[in-house]
């Protein structure tokens, strides 16, 4: 979103063209675009989204790229009123923990992590075993989630408020705001990268725009304003 945000002015000016965004989780944009929604681009946090509607025939030339990444990263309120330094400190009793819901990009990721850990960690007979304390991670996390949220932004919105003790979220979201919040970092060996992808919709009125739009994504311009906002590359 703030990314996307940057680069509008300039591309309406440059075109003279007015672009309108419409934020939401992948799957509801998904939706929307396969009931016919009038749409040019689709930029979801989850390529598998875009690989549905390129089956689906609704993709320009059935072509889409992924263009960007991003890993999982724990936010917690600027005061951390739990003093919740680790990743094991997210299990005890009584932490109020937020996460996307899993049907959207960021939740689906975070629960491929949560598993991960439970399933290496948590495991004794796996090499990556790190102790009983470890056992059953992602179930004990469970027990402390009292919100699964529609978007990443309201993960952020609820930590940034207090109304919880932790959440997670992309770190380009977390670069975004910056000092306001603390953090704790997953290792990358549990950690799950996310693939963001970029379409141009088969039935847009604006094509030759929309592929403009796409190009410049993917141009190294592009890759280096994504960069600047905390984006990955995608190899």
């Amino acid at each position: 979103m703030h990314v996307v945000e940057k680069h509008q002015e300039r591309f309406e000016r440059e075109n003279n063209a007015k672009v309108v965004f419409n934020f939401a989780s992948a799957d509801r944009l998904y939706q929307q675009i396969y009931f016919g929604s009038p749409s040019d681009v689709f930029m979801p946090a989850d390529f598998k989204w875009t690989k549905k509607l390129k089956t689906d025939g609704l993709l320009d030339n059935d072509q889409y790229w992924n263009f960007t990444t991003s890993k999982l990263i724990v936010i917690l309120p600027a005061d951390n009123p739990k003093n919740i330094t680790t990743l094991l400190d997210l299990v005890r009793p009584n932490t109020k923990i937020a996460l996307g819901a899993w049907g959207i990009p960021v939740g689906t990721y975070t629960n491929m992590t949560l598993t991960k850990i439970q399933k290496t960690w948590g495991n004794r007979s796996d090499p990556g075993y790190k102790g009983p304390q470890w056992e059953h991670y992602r179930d004990r996390i469970i027990k402390n989630i009292v919100s699964y949220e529609p978007m990443v932004i309201t993960v952020t919105t609820k930590v940034l408020m207090g109304v919880v003790d932790a959440g997670v979220v992309f770190v380009f979201e977390a670069k975004f705001v910056g000092p306001k919040l603390q953090y704790v970092e997953i290792p990358s060996s549990v950690n799950t990268i996310g693939t963001f992808a970029i379409a141009v919709i088969k039935n847009t009125n604006n094509r030759d725009l929309a592929v403009k739009y796409v190009n410049f994504w993917l141009s190294e311009e592009g890759q280096r304003l994504l960069a600047d906002y905390g984006f990955g590359a995608t190899h």
